[in-house]
């Protein structure tokens, strides 16, 4: 029988069992810290359109021995970025109602840190510059990690020859991109949850490590989905 989550200590949300499995998921979201006084780091993430919350996504043949390599290694490997060449470790800050676009296009594997925990490691939002101005630049190797061309569907008929990137369109915009420039080392305490994509994985993934990192902050997108099934305002249209 699969391993059940257990709820939050000191916690009054609601259980729901899910059915077939036995499973127990208690219904949270992951705390936001209070307001405090404006220009603060809680201040100004207090905000529906923001998380104080990254995400890796990882992928390949066995997704699960990745994350299980990662937490064993407490380490996650930079590669190499496109149009750079730079190593990074890659995060995304899209908001939950994005999350299921965003696993759908890359994994529904993933782990969550908080952006200070990725900040102290020397990692920041990346930077979107226009292709236009993207030429022109020689750009710093440190700042090299963080940029990305930026050339949209939007932009005018006259910028659309291939001039530029080979008139290709290049808008990542919407992935709210973190990076940190070399391999990312962590603590699994620090940890602020796992996404799997089943509850299968969940019974597959080490006990020991479920103990480690805490049952209450694993994530199955099987839940996602069924939220996003029941309540699909939150659904985003590709069309």
């Amino acid at each position: 029988m699969l391993d059940s989550f257990h709820k939050p200590k000191g916690s009054s949300l609601p259980i729901l069992p899910a059915p077939a499995s036995g499973f127990q998921i208690a219904v949270s979201t992951f705390p936001l810290r209070r307001p405090t006084r404006p220009g603060t780091f809680a201040a100004s993430m207090h905000r529906p359109d923001h998380t104080n919350y990254v995400a890796h996504f990882t992928k390949g043949k066995d997704p699960v021995a990745n994350l299980v390599s990662m937490f064993s290694t407490q380490t996650i490997r930079a590669g190499k970025l496109p149009w750079t060449n730079n190593p990074a470790v890659c995060f995304t800050e899209c908001p939950w109602a994005s999350l299921l676009d965003h696993a759908a296009r890359y994994s529904p594997y993933g782990i969550g840190f908080d952006k200070d925990h990725v900040f102290a490691a020397g990692g920041g939002p990346a930077y979107y510059v226009r292709a236009d101005h993207w030429s022109k630049q020689n750009w710093d190797h440190d700042v090299k990690t963080f940029v990305t061309p930026f050339w949209p569907a939007y932009r005018p008929a006259k910028l659309k020859g291939a001039e530029l990137l080979g008139g290709k369109t290049i808008d990542f915009s919407h992935e709210r991109e973190w990076r940190v420039p070399h391999d990312f080392k962590f603590d699994p305490r620090r940890v602020a949850f796992v996404i799997l994509d089943t509850y299968g994985d969940m019974a597959k993934f080490p006990k020991e490590l479920k103990n480690q990192i805490g049952r209450e902050k694993f994530i199955p997108m099987d839940m996602c989905r069924k939220t996003a099934e029941l309540w699909p305002t939150l659904v985003l249209n590709r069309e």
